[in-house]
């Protein structure tokens, strides 16, 4: 159970970023 919560944080962290780097792009038209 305790991977499954890591792996579910981490999957969480990366479409953070994702994210956040699309709003950057849409910000900074890059």
């Amino acid at each position: 159970m305790e991977t499954v919560t890591m792996d579910n944080r981490k999957n969480m962290e990366i479409i953070k970023k994702k994210k956040n780097l699309k709003y950057l792009c849409l910000y900074f038209r890059c």
